[in-house]
């Protein structure tokens, strides 16, 4: 009762504590109160400003980087279809050699170099920041006009392998330029598209180099050195592994490819991959200018093919970077927004605010009450529940669901009683009797809280403990009971009854493992229970064991038998009724 009224003045104490808290009499501390509230919500404001500014800056410079990518691509374009007349101009030189000057083929030769010297004339005519993209421009416009200058259309101071050898350095360069250029300007989202289309790039120059040593191939009539064939299957190989890799960094390409093929009239692919086969075997044969015109005229069908797919594949990066573009602008313009209405609602909030906080304190007061009273009898509530029931089931209690009876495979039951309790008791008073089961089972409760076990009830002289529930753990619980059986019978040869002067505390123990079946048993004083054969079994082993001594069942000896510290020893057999 005096702890009772103890614990109402405490709670008064709180609540009062609480309520002047949270009171605002005064016009002074309502004031404070609107301060404080209006300096968060300026803070708040203040950080969403700066917030929203970083957002807008970061949004330019990647609308920036937007457009310094799509600028870098579209100037790659340029040096791709730079690279792609190299490319025509090398095959049809070598050309112009194997045919000793052809008159034909000479203003084929001349042609491709007009074309040529437009191209780079164009590369050149571009603005200052694009030249210094790829400076080697100029250089190289003049080393091809001194190279035409030097061989003039083949007759002199060239070969076959050396004009390859020429151009193919040029389009190299021009390759690694494209490829530094694809790795410093690329985005996340178009590294593996810009990979493939270089790729793709590469792989039309294999072709390209293909095309011309299959010309020599068949006007000579064999590759006269191993090298050469070795060479040609070098870049054979290599063009269609790249294609077919290309394809896969960019889907794209496949399409592309496929339609242009399809749609393609006067390629013969058929006769092309014949023709292949033809090279790779490099079985000699009679020299043949026809069949190397053929194939110069499918490879440069093939070739052409290449061309319209690598500009519809250009085409399209281009135009998805600049739907990027016009993406950052839109993204632009909604933070730029939010922004302006971040600058307009400032004072309606700071006003909305200001009016709010009068408000708000009014309730303040009444809801810390309201809370504390709550916070209370939570408290209390929890402690109840925490002393009825096991810590998981008191938990699942508490989130409002319904904890249904539950079997378990194997536990341990603990049961232990004192040894001559009636006669002890009726030699003092039943407040004496209290006293001494409240020292003795304090002890027992000190000591039981170093193991994996639950305290299940304790109804008179009778101490009943279970392990293995209602958390499982594996085959320790026959241990765990163990050893704490060993700690309480420990206990209880030091323990003094101060109530019975001259008497020694003696218990029973009994201990057997099984299976059993859990629940809560009661509506309005709920008890977790334990029911089964094996919960009877350990009373039977308590009952009928001696004092000081722990008699545990065959079953608890076999369980133990995985832990070999303990020593056991053979009582005898011993009937004992079950409900089974």
């Amino acid at each position: 009762m005096n702890n009772q009224i103890f614990t109402q003045k405490n709670n008064q104490k709180a609540k009062s504590k609480g309520a002047d808290k949270y009171r605002a009499a005064s016009r002074w501390h309502r004031i404070w109160q609107t301060f404080k509230i209006l300096s968060v919500s300026v803070i708040s404001t203040i950080a969403l400003f700066v917030f929203v500014s970083l957002d807008v800056n970061q949004a330019l410079k990647a609308m920036e980087k937007e457009t310094n990518v799509q600028e870098a691509v579209v100037y790659s374009i340029k040096v791709a279809d730079f690279i792609h007349h190299l490319q025509d101009e090398r095959g049809l030189t070598v050309l112009s050699i194997s045919s000793n000057q052809d008159k034909e083929i000479v203003v084929r030769l001349e042609e491709a170099r007009r074309k040529t010297n437009a191209v780079m004339k164009n590369l050149l005519s571009l603005h200052e920041s694009a030249i210094e993209r790829f400076t080697s421009i100029e250089r190289f416009s003049n080393l091809i006009y001194e190279h035409r200058k030097m061989i003039g259309y083949g007759g002199r101071n060239s070969n076959v392998n050396e004009e390859v050898a020429f151009y193919s350095d040029i389009i190299q360069f021009s390759l690694d330029f494209l490829l530094e250029s694809f790795s410093k300007n690329s985005i996340d989202d178009f590294t593996l598209s810009l990979l493939g289309y270089q790729m793709f790039l590469v792989a039309k120059d294999k072709t390209g180099i293909e095309r011309t040593l299959g010309r020599s191939f068949f006007s000579r009539g064999r590759f006269d050195e191993t090298e050469d064939l070795l060479w040609y299957a070098e870049q054979s190989i290599m063009g269609k592994s790249l294609l077919k890799r290309s394809m896969k960094y960019m889907p794209q390409l496949k399409h592309l490819y496929e339609a242009a093929i399809f749609s393609s009239n006067d390629i013969n692919m058929t006769q092309l991959v014949q023709m292949r086969k033809v090279l790779m075997k490099n079985e000699p044969r009679p020299s043949n200018s026809t069949a190397g015109e053929l194939w110069f005229s499918h490879m440069s069908q093939y070739i052409n093919v290449l061309l319209q797919v690598q500009k519809a594949a250009g085409e399209r990066i281009v135009t998805v970077l600049q739907m990027t573009v016009d993406q950052q602008e839109l993204q632009l313009i909604f933070r730029i927004t939010i922004l302006v209405v971040v600058l307009i609602l400032t004072p309606l909030l700071v006003l909305a605010v200001t009016r709010m906080t009068n408000t708000i304190q009014k309730y303040a007061a009444k809801l810390e009450d309201i809370t504390l009273n709550l916070k209370e009898e939570q408290k209390r509530t929890d402690n109840v529940l925490s002393a009825m029931f096991p810590k998981s089931v008191a938990e699942t209690l508490k989130r409002g669901e319904k904890v249904n009876s539950e079997y378990f495979d194997s536990v341990t039951v603990f049961f232990s009683d004192i040894v001559n309790f009636t006669n002890i008791c009726a030699c003092i008073s039943p407040i004496e009797v209290t006293s001494m089961l409240n020292s003795i089972y304090s002890a027992f409760d000190d000591k039981i809280d170093k193991y994996d076990v639950y305290k299940v009830e304790t109804i008179g002289d009778a101490y009943m403990v279970a392990s293995g529930l209602p958390v499982r753990n594996g085959g320790k619980h026959v241990d765990e009971i163990c050893r704490m059986a060993l700690d309480l019978v420990k206990v209880t040869e030091t323990f003094k009854l101060d109530q019975v002067p001259g008497e020694t505390l003696l218990i029973r123990v009994g201990i057997h493992t099984g299976p059993c079946v859990s629940g809560i048993v009661g509506n309005k004083m709920p008890r977790y229970c334990l029911f089964g054969d094996t919960v009877n079994t350990a009373s039977r082993m308590q009952t009928t064991g001696d004092p000081q001594k722990i008699h545990i069942s065959e079953n608890t000896k076999k369980a133990l038998q995985a832990f070999h510290y303990y020593k056991t020893e053979f009582r005898g057999y011993i009937d004992v009724k079950v409900s089974s």
